[in-house]
């Protein structure tokens, strides 16, 4: 992709920390499996050049201005955007760590704990490849605390939903749009509308307005779950502690 494109990463954990509450000994962005931190693991996903990667997380976990991830990539460090406080969720978050200067270019919004870790950067460059609008990312799930899609034969966006199980494809949480433009007239909409869950605001409220303006909205379906990375909970890191263990 030889268009500038920025990433912004959701990584500002919860106020209070859940993984502190669970007995963990860090914070969860510094948790370590397998020798490498959960924010080092999901962030270096996205180590290509052609991408400006901005990670938002908790002033506190921030030393000298800096991110504590390192990428391969030496010439395309990882920025760290400073949030004070708690936001009303991801979508917030992501309004508050956008550059803004590149309004004109693709944007992709992905979360700190997450991601599909060999797959995400195809998926990215096919929805940059095809003109699409908006695009995620989908595996077959049937829990809950996920936002799913309503898939039309031609992989499109039908509906959309947050923690209701409209079908049988949750998102992994990233999200392609085509531009800023796109992503801040959904966020507008949405927040302005009232329209999030429990008082948060998840970045899947932005695609509403857009479905509805009849926009190209597609997404990439992961053929096997084992290529989705989550770990968003304590639970989901035990887990994998053990798997590694």
């Amino acid at each position: 992709m030889s268009e500038k494109m920025q990433v912004v990463i959701t990584a500002a954990p919860p106020q209070p920390d859940t993984f502190l509450e669970a007995g963990f000994q860090t914070p969860k962005n510094a948790v370590t499996i397998a020798g490498q931190t959960i924010l080092n693991r999901i962030v270096s996903v996205y180590d290509e050049k052609s991408l400006e990667v901005r990670v938002a997380m908790h002033e506190s976990e921030i030393f000298n201005g800096d991110v504590p991830v390192k990428f391969n990539n030496v010439t395309n460090r990882p920025r760290a955007v400073p949030i004070a406080k708690q936001t009303a969720g991801a979508l917030c978050t992501a309004l508050l760590a956008i550059n803004y200067e590149l309004m004109d270019c693709p944007l992709v919004i992905a979360p700190g704990d997450s991601a599909a870790v060999t797959e995400s950067m195809r998926a990215i460059s096919i929805f940059h490849s095809m003109g699409t609008d908006v695009g995620t990312i989908v595996y077959p799930s049937s829990e809950v605390n996920r936002s799913y899609v309503r898939i039309g034969k031609d992989r499109s966006i039908l509906e959309i939903a947050e923690r209701r199980v409209i079908s049988s494809y949750a998102t992994t949480g990233l999200f392609y749009f085509r531009n800023v433009h796109l992503f801040l007239q959904g966020a507008a909409w949405a927040l302005t509308n009232s329209i999030n869950v429990n008082g948060q605001y998840f970045v899947s409220h932005s695609i509403h307005k857009l479905l509805a303006e009849g926009k190209l909205a597609n997404v990439y379906t992961l053929d096997k779950i084992s290529d989705y990375l989550s770990l968003r909970n304590p639970a989901e890191v035990i887990q994998s502690l053990e798997n590694n263990a």
